[in-house]
């Protein structure tokens, strides 16, 4: 019988227990409390999705991050991804949005999964409208410098997206090679 945690070949049953008990033991403090406490429950499910990232987005930073950690980023990413354009009625906890996440990630496969990572790249880089407004507001007064530490960070997550695609899907070469066409 196939683990609810297996995705891309690998069987993350020990490590996401292990991760989920770690999550569980915080939950009072941090982001996921606000999951239960909100009042409005369209927030709680943000605040939900948000703590748990805020969980794995740490360990997933550099480029030591592992295989399975990876590969728990990338399917709760792109199960976020999903619910902002299908939101989901309530907030079910950590545990059962765990799951519901990993079932996304096996019915959609992996190679969507590791295409919406990097569409996610794909998008950082792309101008949209309005751009020009927000970079106003969040450059002015900043110096060069800053400015400059801000997108050395964004590489830094669009590379860990990209290492996240390619635990899904094997690809090897330069990141940059591998995007997909916008």
């Amino acid at each position: 019988m196939r683990s609810s945690y297996e995705i891309a070949g690998t069987d993350l049953s020990s490590f996401v227990e292990t991760w989920l008990a770690e999550v569980d033991a915080a939950s009072d403090t941090g982001p996921l409390h606000l999951a239960v406490d909100d009042p409005v429950e369209k927030d709680r499910y943000f605040y939900g999705m948000a703590g748990l990232m805020f969980f794995i987005g740490p360990r997933v930073a550099s480029e030591a991050s592992t295989r399975e950690e990876l590969l728990l980023y990338g399917v709760l990413l792109c199960y976020h991804q999903h619910l902002d354009s299908h939101p989901a009625a309530t907030w079910p906890g950590p545990r059962p949005h765990v799951q519901r996440a990993f079932e996304h990630a096996r019915e959609v496969g992996e190679k969507a999964v590791a295409d919406c990572l990097r569409q996610q790249v794909a998008h950082h880089g792309t101008r949209h409208e309005g751009d020009e407004e927000l970079d106003e507001l969040m450059w002015s007064g900043k110096s060069p410098a800053q400015r400059a530490a801000h997108e050395q960070t964004m590489v830094g997550s669009d590379l860990r997206d990209l290492r996240a695609a390619k635990a899904f899907d094997g690809t090897d070469g330069d990141p940059w090679d591998i995007m997909p066409s916008v």
